[in-house]
């Protein structure tokens, strides 16, 4: 009996302990359920307030919410929202994070991505992947030709043009920038006026657009030795609340037209209304009295509740002013115009400068230099990246051409706001503004004025001393811009160049070795530098080589040919002539390393020349035949092939991608399909579904390696397309199904 006791109370406890158990079990998966569905309408929320602060433009806010969301829950509509908060609140860094991960993790079919991709590449000077992104866009839009000039802005010979020192020129960076954004200098009597976020006055609020305080209009006296005196803040007269900016004024110094922001009025019967929350710019007049004071402001006669005017500039004889809009039926986003005065009517209707200057970009920050000239800032023509200064050569007011500055005005990032100071012996110097590396804040102020400095070379005989003449002197401007000059009789060559702007010098000479020299920096007062170059008798060694058609073996002219060198740290480059010919002079052990030559329409081609030994004469010839590319051509490159019945990838084609990979990064404008395919044994959809398998694998291997998704399309073809017949009545060898079993590779798009 008591045995029966004792086991009925055991079972009794057991099932008490099982309830326990499950109840704490139930308790446990209702909270993970309540912490789940709460984690959820968190996230929800978050998502619609981010989204509620990225429609009302305020997209530092916005970025801020959408960052909190886990990394998988970012979709790529997050994704692209939050790309797109750091553009327009100019963090280009984390803008192009983003874009990068919608291009290359995400098979996008929206154009705008992988243009918008190309500009962020761009203004990072990184213009092979940049042409990569803009020929995908053009992909989808064909005749967009603002897109083809940001893909010929990209090419080998546009940036060596762009990047030279035309009007020989040096810039320096003022001494009243500060940490905020300093930009638009206009010179005003003994000083300048210009635009500043800086903070200045106690509980000043910011700009949830990009974070930054509002934009003030300052004035700053002349300083000794180039320098400004502490800027003193305009009137409230002048300044709002909101953001005032570029500003212009007439001849007697009496009047200052300038740009304020104003909010956009509410609709009627609107309550929430997300374009109140959108800012117009409005062009507004202020009397100068003197001793710092301004009269009220006045509303410009063209200003208009349907659309934005500002960023004005008047003519020196104060007939016209120049301003920027975006009326509607305009070219692009923000379009340059002009109103000319009628001693009786006054300003007459806005006319719309045109397409040579009016892309379906940004025309913004005009200056009129004199009746003939036109300065002005574009993000579409041709140029380095982000918004580059422009000059418009006028005829009776109407645009003749429009021309880069080049460097060192334009860089890879934003430059702009370009004025002149006035000068009664014509000398070329002023002001602009940039966001480029290297300022104090986000735009600063540059000067800029022209130098006539020379740079002496002096060639001569390391034993003797005596002067060499006709040495060649080869020059490296910064921007890896080359130009020749030859030795006069005194071994002399001058040289119309800032010291600044020399990179190195390599010179050449018959009987000679050749010698690269790179100057010390030079001192900040230096104006005419002499450099004397030694040279030791020896054996002049060159590279010599010739570009040519694999297939017609015609010369290939202007293809870019890089040289890469032990112990050289910057590549030497330059481009085939017309006869497809081009050499490089060669310092005294020709130690060679890699060639690599590029072309728009044929496959870039590298060359190991380690085992390139010189000729007596101390010559080295090389050959470089360039294969087209073609659409549908196969790549020359070992196929992968797979185990039986497997669709990972193995250790010998990993080697074939990663073949693969280096010729897709050689190549950034190709586009290629995988196709894949199968033995005859399986069902006929059991290969499908490993040929599928099997064209996924390659893929995922090449994006891991950080070739972007749009790049690669598959085709499974199962069975379909064997190389070696096995029909299914006969018996094939392993071997014979292995060659079956196999990723192609071929051109869909360049």
């Amino acid at each position: 009996m008591v045995k029966y006791i004792s086991f009925f109370l055991s079972l009794l406890f057991f099932c008490f302990a099982s309830f326990s158990i499950d109840a704490q079990s139930h308790k446990k998966k209702k909270k993970k359920k309540q912490h789940t569905h709460k984690k959820i309408k968190h996230h929800k929320h978050l998502i619609e307030r981010a989204d509620h602060h990225y429609e009302i433009h305020e997209y530092t806010v916005a970025a801020r919410l959408y960052e909190k969301l886990p990394k998988n829950e970012k979709d790529v509509a997050i994704l692209y929202k939050l790309a797109e908060s750091y553009r327009f609140s100019h963090n280009l860094k984390k803008a192009f994070k983003y874009y990068d991960i919608i291009v290359k993790k995400f098979n996008t079919d929206h154009p705008d991505v992988y243009f918008k991709h190309g500009l962020l590449l761009k203004s990072q000077g990184r213009y092979k992947e940049a042409y990569a992104s803009f020929r995908q866009y053009l992909s989808y839009k064909p005749l967009d030709d603002d897109a083809r000039d940001m893909l010929r802005s990209c090419r080998d010979e546009t940036l060596t043009e762009l990047q030279k020192n035309k009007y020989n020129v040096e810039v320096n960076n003022i001494n009243i920038n500060s940490s905020e954004n300093d930009f638009s200098p206009l010179p005003f009597k003994d000083g300048i006026i210009f635009c500043s976020s800086r903070l200045t006055r106690k509980g000043e609020g910011k700009y949830l657009w990009d974070g930054h305080a509002f934009i003030d209009l300052y004035y700053a006296k002349n300083g000794i030795l180039n320098t400004f005196k502490y800027p003193d803040r305009l009137s409230d007269n002048v300044n709002s609340n909101l953001h005032e900016g570029p500003a212009t004024y007439n001849d007697d110094y009496n009047i200052l037209y300038y740009t304020e922001n104003v909010p956009k009025p509410r609709k009627p019967n609107k309550e929430a209304d997300d374009d109140h929350h959108t800012f117009h710019l409005q062009i507004y007049t202020s009397h100068y009295k003197g001793k710092g004071k301004w009269t009220e402001h006045e509303a410009f006669v063209h200003n208009s509740i349907d659309y934005s005017t500002g960023h004005p500039s008047l003519s020196p004889d104060g007939k016209t002013l120049y301003f920027v809009s975006d009326i509607p039926g305009g070219f692009g986003e923000a379009d340059i115009y002009k109103c000319v005065w009628d001693d009786t009517d006054g300003w007459s209707a806005p006319i719309n400068m045109g397409e040579k200057i009016n892309t379906t970009g940004k025309e913004k920050f005009p200056f009129i230099a004199d009746e003939n000239t036109l300065y002005f800032a574009s993000n579409r023509h041709v140029g380095l990246g982000g918004l580059d200064i422009y000059k418009a050569d006028l005829l009776n007011g109407e645009v003749i051409r429009v021309s880069n500055m080049g460097y060192p005005f334009n860089s890879s990032r934003d430059d702009f706001g370009i004025c002149f100071l006035p000068s009664e012996n014509g000398e070329f110097s002023g002001y602009f503004s940039s966001n480029r590396k290297g300022g104090k804040g986000g735009d600063d102020i540059y000067s800029f004025r022209k130098v006539n400095r020379t740079v002496t070379v002096a060639v001569m005989d390391s034993i003797t001393l005596e002067p060499i003449e006709g040495a060649s002197v080869w020059m490296t401007r910064m921007g890896d811009f080359k130009e020749h000059f030859p030795t006069g009789v005194k071994g002399v060559a001058q040289i119309n160049a800032s010291p600044s702007d020399v990179k190195d010098f390599l010179v050449e000479k018959e009987g000679y070795k050749t010698k690269r020299f790179t100057p010390p920096p030079p001192q900040k007062d230096d104006r005419n530098i002499l450099y004397i170059i030694e040279m030791a008798k020896g054996k002049t060694y060159k590279l010599e080589g010739l570009v040519y058609d694999a297939q017609t073996k015609e010369p290939i002219a202007v293809s870019h040919v890089t040289l890469s060198r032990p112990k050289v740290e910057t590549p030497e480059s330059t481009n085939t002539d017309d006869y497809g010919k081009f050499n490089f002079p060669l310092v005294e052990d020709p130690n060679l390393q890699k060639l690599k030559v590029t072309k728009d329409g044929y496959f870039a081609k590298e060359m190991d020349l380690a085992s390139f030994k010189p000729n007596a004469q101390g010559v080295i010839h090389v050959k470089i035949p360039l294969e087209k590319l073609e659409i549908n051509k196969k790549i020359e490159i070992e196929n992968i092939y797979y185990d039986f019945d497997k669709h990972q990838i193995t250790k010998k084609a990993s080697s074939i991608l990663d073949e693969l990979t280096s010729i897709l990064v050689e190549n950034p404008s190709i586009n290629l399909e995988l196709g894949s395919h199968t033995d005859i044994r399986g069902s006929d959809e059991y290969n499908q579904n490993l040929s599928h398998e099997r064209a996924q694998s390659a893929i995922n291997y090449l994006t891991e390696k950080g070739i972007a998704k749009y790049r690669i399309t598959y085709k499974y073809y199962g069975e379909s397309q064997n190389i070696v017949p096995c029909p299914k009545q006969e018996d094939c060898t392993e071997e014979q199904h292995q060659l079956n079993r196999r990723t192609e590779f071929r051109i869909t798009s360049f």
